[in-house]
């Protein structure tokens, strides 16, 4: 369970306090950057982001591979526009080539975390570099995707994919317009985001990504039923995990828990009895989904509501001759409540 004694941090103002008082945790760090990111302002983003690294190198903490992405990404979030996006880039790429110096007394998993993370986000950092360079529309198509994820950069991603779509009178595919939707989607622009997605699938309504981005957009504004729709009618078209997770949100946020158990039997690899502990397990879904449409960790009592969840799954697996299909549906859930809770890593969908 993740403590709930922290200070809450909801707005600038609170992430201004946090970094005077200069007493946070490296969770506290973490969510001022997350605020900060949502608020638009990229100074208080990298002022959290170092003294989050900071805190977890002095902790030896298991967020210290989180701090580090905090550092990275907060470097290509100072660009202001495309035009200083090679700036930024090279900016953070120079962090992390001096980055083992400042990692050294790192020990143990935080160690390996780190040095994953630097590795990945290095390999990024020169593929965005190289897509910078190209310039055609499929490579700022790419860079737009990989500025939204994994760098959190949802203004900048939106800058480049509507910069991708200005200068290619006929663009090659719709990749740079699904992002321009789900970069708008990422800023709560979801009117915006719902007419930029709406353009896509009028001209491809079969585009696998296309149509997940559409479901997350009904999901986000409280159409369900149409998410569900979507979600299934995706599926259908890939059936891949991740659209079968898009699916079991739709499903869940509409409380059909039918279809959600349909979905879930993909992801399970198995058929499912609708026992009591599966539809339990279903609506402990439902509850989790919903709570993801908001940024959960900065509240107490968010935190404690998920906690909760986590607490009522955990329970389930404890009843006795519990069936094997809803066993494995409860550790699939626990899991990736787990997983958002000690590492905010959303399941795949969202």
């Amino acid at each position: 369970m993740l403590p709930t004694n922290d200070r809450p941090i909801q707005n600038v103002s609170d992430v201004e306090a946090l970094l005077d008082a200069g007493d946070g945790s490296t969770r506290e760090y973490l969510r001022g950057c997350r605020v900060a990111r949502r608020e638009g302002r990229p100074d208080l983003r990298y002022q959290c982001a170092a003294e989050a690294l900071d805190t977890a190198i002095s902790s030896q903490s298991h967020l210290a591979g989180e701090a580090v992405d905090a550092v990275i990404c907060s470097y290509v979030a100072r660009a202001e526009s495309v035009s200083d996006l090679q700036d930024s880039i090279d900016s953070a790429m120079g962090w992390i080539d001096h980055a083992n110096v400042e990692l050294e007394s790192l020990r143990g998993r935080p160690k390996r975390d780190s040095n994953k993370t630097l590795e990945d986000r290095k390999q990024e950092l020169e593929d965005m570099s190289e897509y910078l360079e190209r310039g055609g529309y499929r490579a700022l198509a790419s860079l737009a995707s990989l500025l939204r994820r994994p760098f959190n950069c949802s203004d900048t991603a939106l800058a480049v994919a509507k910069h991708a779509i200005e200068v290619t009178q006929d663009p090659v595919d719709s990749r740079a317009f699904v992002c321009r939707a789900a970069a708008l989607a990422d800023l709560d622009r979801l009117d915006e985001a719902w007419e930029a997605i709406r353009v896509v699938m009028e001209e491809d309504p079969n585009n696998p990504f296309a149509m997940t981005c559409a479901s997350r957009i009904h999901r986000r504004v409280g159409r369900f039923d149409e998410a569900l729709k979507i979600g299934k009618a995706s599926f259908q078209t890939q059936s891949d995990d991740a659209s079968a997770h898009t699916w079991v949100a739709a499903a869940a946020a509409s409380g059909n828990l039918e279809s959600a158990r349909l979905a879930a039997e993909y992801l399970n690899g198995d058929d499912n009895e609708m026992d009591e502990q599966y539809l339990e397990a279903l609506g402990i879904r439902v509850e989790f989904f919903d709570a993801l449409e908001s940024d959960l960790l900065d509240s107490n009592e968010t935190v404690e509501t998920i906690n909760g969840l986590l607490t009522r799954a955990t329970n389930l697996l404890k009843v006795r001759g519990l069936n094997p299909n809803s066993r494995r549906e409860l550790r699939n859930l626990r899991k990736q409540i787990h997983m958002y809770l000690k590492y905010e890593q959303r399941p795949l969908g969202f």
